[in-house]
């Protein structure tokens, strides 16, 4: 994930704030922070390992990762007729509207 999107989804992605430990009232820290601590990984010679150990640990919870374009914000399953209508019309208790003269 590019910088400008981390701090973006830090400030709007719950998931990302509590993952990171960021107090939800707290300041984000700005992408040139993002840059500047994955920078300082780089030079400390532990970046790809640090990946590779998050990667691992995800793969030993049976999850994969995979890069996204949109989140799934919420959802619910719920069981679907067998054959589903072809036309939706208003709800049966729905009030009736009057035409008004102009």
């Amino acid at each position: 994930m590019c910088d400008p999107k981390l701090e973006r989804a830090l400030m709007v992605r719950l998931d990302f704030m509590v993952f990171c430990g960021l107090d939800l009232h707290a300041p984000v820290p700005d992408e040139s922070t993002h840059c500047r601590f994955r920078n300082a990984l780089v030079k400390g010679r532990i970046y790809d390992d640090l990946l590779v150990e998050v990667w691992r640990q995800i793969e030993d919870h049976g999850l994969k990762l995979k890069e996204a374009e949109a989140a799934i914000i919420g959802a619910t399953l719920i069981e679907a007729a067998v054959r589903p209508r072809s036309h939706i019309g208003p709800p049966p208790t729905a009030p009736k509207v009057r035409n008004l003269p102009p």
